[in-house]
């Protein structure tokens, strides 16, 4: 049995393509940071600072989640072998 990023009780919010394959949900975290980053440029060519810095922030919260989730990936799986 391999090891789950995600433990049981966490995976009932999660859509089944995002349950058992954690580069799935890589893909949509990085999808959404380059949303969040394209959000806070506009924000910024607009001279707006509450449309730049809010999507900034959840761009970098978003940017250190996933490089966590992938050590974690990591230190799990070099665990296991």
């Amino acid at each position: 049995m391999t090891a789950s990023v995600i433990s049981e009780s966490d995976r009932a919010p999660l859509p089944a393509s995002y349950r058992d394959e954690p580069r799935h949900l890589a893909a949509l975290a990085v999808a959404m940071t380059l949303v969040q980053l394209f959000d806070g440029i506009i924000g910024l060519r607009l001279n707006d600072p509450g449309r730049a810095y809010g999507p900034m922030v959840f761009a970098a919260i978003n940017f250190g989640l996933l490089w966590w989730m992938k050590r974690l990936v990591a230190t799990r799986r070099s665990a296991s072998s």
